[in-house]
């Protein structure tokens, strides 16, 4: 299970994508409140990490807010949407692999962690504490289970394809990050409720830290 199991559909997807928008499918593009979220850790002297990045919905919103950034995506047809500008590097990686010596004030995956299987993901956070200045921050968020983890692993027929994700609940995801070497300082319910569309999941924001 894993990471290689939602490929085939992000390998065709990538193929067909015709604009920033298209990697929501049929969901409401829900950037804006991402965007709100995070700039309450931007700073102008600062860096910023953002792991799986995309076609940059919310990069795109964010990026005027750090000195530096570095948007890691594995698709160059998404990333393609993603604002050039002089302070600000796309590299093409896969998160299982990729690796760098440069460290960040921020790092922030989004919508990302849900296709990860648990012995992925926390070899991911601790490679993400290894990437984070000391007192620099993560921020996870994609949809978690409410009451206990969702596993997604069939034909959606909403998508009329094969889909992949392991919604985990916040506690079991936070479980994951304190492995990896970091502190979960706080849980943010940031949707409201019509971006809410499933009862047994929500999307969740995990801000956690690296110790100084």
């Amino acid at each position: 299970m894993g990471n290689n199991n939602i490929r085939n559909y992000y390998d065709q997807l990538a193929e067909r994508i015709e604009s920033a928008e298209g990697t929501r499918n049929k969901a409401p593009d829900s950037s804006e409140f991402d965007a709100a979220y995070m700039r309450e850790f931007a700073k102008p002297e600062g860096s910023l990490l953002e792991l799986g990045a995309g076609t940059g919905l919310l990069l795109n919103r964010i990026m005027d807010g750090y000195r530096r950034v570095v948007a890691v995506e594995l698709y160059p047809q998404f990333s393609r949407f993603i604002t050039r500008a002089n302070h600000v590097e796309v590299v093409t990686a896969d998160l299982l692999t990729y690796d760098t010596e440069e460290t960040f004030d921020v790092v922030a995956l989004f919508g990302v962690m849900n296709f990860f299987s648990e012995g992925e993901a926390t070899d991911l956070y601790r490679r993400v504490a290894r990437w984070l200045k000391p007192g620099g921050k993560l921020v996870v968020k994609n949809q978690m289970g409410v009451a206990e983890d969702v596993m997604v692993d069939g034909i959606s027929q909403e998508l009329g394809t094969h889909y992949y994700s392991e919604y985990r609940t916040p506690g079991h995801e936070a479980r994951l990050i304190e492995k990896g070497g970091l502190q979960v300082v706080r849980q943010d319910d940031i949707y409201p409720d019509r971006l809410n569309r499933w009862p047994n999941t929500r999307f969740i924001a995990l801000l956690a830290t690296r110790p100084t």
